[in-house]
């Protein structure tokens, strides 16, 4: 019962941790005693137990990573501390990329998978997770390829970024899939939002989407100019994150 008990916490601990650091240290530590239960002839059980949580303690650092880590380039408009680079953390580049591709692994799999190796009293390694990411994202491109035709026109002859009024545009009636836009966020301009949904309603084609940015704040207000032009559908959230794309 206390190596169940023990295991439990060491998995809310992993679940809820943010600490990059404290992560990696359960995980090297429990990777010691895994080492260390296998040199000792204890049975795989007891292995799978430290190297359960080493596991888990691996893909939340890989979830971790992205935030932390900076790829190079220009730092000058960064703090000289708001990023840290993999031999600061004191991982490797081959740890990183494991470690992240476990991260992307669809919880139900993960779990399925530590539940069927448990199960069958094989032994659970790190290696195994990495084939089934290998397989996910090969499954994620085929469909990606089912879904994205091979005669699709390159991205410049699709989309138009325009800076400035949308009230300047002119649009054909019904032409346009989509119109994405970044309106003023203050109070003197929540006026706007109506004008953008006739705008919008006139030059969307049957099926299109108006996806317009807001505070919070004055969403009540907003929505109120919106909906008697154009349908609403959903509210969303965007994220923003202050970091440049890493290796995966």
């Amino acid at each position: 019962m206390g190596q169940l008990i023990s295991i439990d916490i060491a998995k809310r601990q992993v679940a809820f941790a943010t600490n990059f650091g404290e992560v990696k240290d359960l995980r090297d530590k429990e990777e010691a005693l895994r080492l260390y239960a296998k040199k000792a002839g204890d049975g795989l059980k007891q292995q799978n137990l430290c190297a359960e949580i080493k596991i888990r303690a691996e893909r939340r650092c890989g979830g971790l990573l992205p935030a932390q880590i900076e790829r190079g380039g220009d730092r000058m408009t960064r703090p000289r501390l708001a990023n840290l680079t993999l031999k600061d953390l004191g991982i490797s580049k081959y740890q990183s990329h494991c470690w992240q591709s476990i991260a992307k692994i669809p919880d139900n799999i993960f779990e399925t998978h530590i539940a069927k190796v448990k199960a069958k009293n094989r032994e659970l390694t790190t290696a195994s997770l990495l084939r089934i990411a290998k397989e996910q994202r090969k499954k994620d491109n085929d469909l990606r390829k089912a879904i994205i035709p091979d005669d699709l026109p390159p991205m410049t002859e699709r989309f138009e970024l325009i800076n400035g009024r949308f009230q300047d545009v002119d649009l054909t009636p019904a032409s346009i899939d989509i119109i994405i836009t970044d309106p003023p966020y203050d109070k003197k301009h929540v006026f706007l939002y109506k004008d953008l949904a006739i705008f919008a309603s006139d030059g969307l084609k049957p099926g299109g989407s108006l996806l317009v940015m807001s505070g919070l704040y004055y969403l009540p207000e907003i929505l109120a100019q919106v909906v008697p032009h154009i349908n609403y559908h959903w509210t969303l959230m965007l994220t923003h994150r202050q970091y440049r794309d890493t290796f995966p």
